[in-house]
């Protein structure tokens, strides 16, 4: 999916803390690692950062299609070269950070609409493009909207 129309990438990286003002000027990241679905390890001049993906939770590794939403980012992401915008710094010092493939397509929005994530409400609480095609992916019964009643990670984790 490209970036929805009325948004243009100078204008979200833009209006991002510490991002770039253009993709020229972005830097290109590789992805070296997937530890799960929502999370990547990227490497631009021999350093390794730990990325977060703004806005959306992934199943978690031992929960319904957390292996699936894994092996898609991976499959998505791996060996790629990839952009970022970053947002914040988190708990575990990993960048949020909107991820932008080589076409400047969001993952975040991608997996989303793959089914294999959900928008994460309760930190992006104003995208209301990630709320559009989580509610376009649960319509068409997409990835973990296909199980009779998905467990969002959140609720998950607070009783595993």
């Amino acid at each position: 999916m490209q970036i929805p129309d009325g948004y243009t990438l100078a204008g979200l990286l833009i209006a991002l803390p510490e991002a770039p003002t253009s993709p020229t000027h972005t830097p290109s990241f590789r992805c070296v690692e997937v530890p799960d679905g929502d999370s990547l390890i990227l490497e631009h001049a021999g350093q390794r950062y730990p990325i977060r993906l703004w806005g959306v939770d992934a199943p978690e590794w031992n929960q319904p299609f957390g292996t699936d939403a894994k092996a898609w980012l991976a499959n998505r992401c791996m060996s790629t070269n990839l952009h970022i915008a970053t947002v914040s710094i988190d708990q575990y010092t990993r960048t949020i950070a909107h991820v932008l493939d080589s076409r400047y397509r969001s993952v975040s929005y991608d997996i989303v609409q793959a089914g294999l994530a959900w928008h994460y409400a309760s930190f992006a609480p104003d995208a209301d493009v990630l709320a559009a095609l989580q509610a376009d992916a649960k319509r068409a019964r997409r990835g973990l909207w296909s199980a009779p009643h998905p467990i969002a990670p959140w609720t998950w984790r607070d009783s595993h």
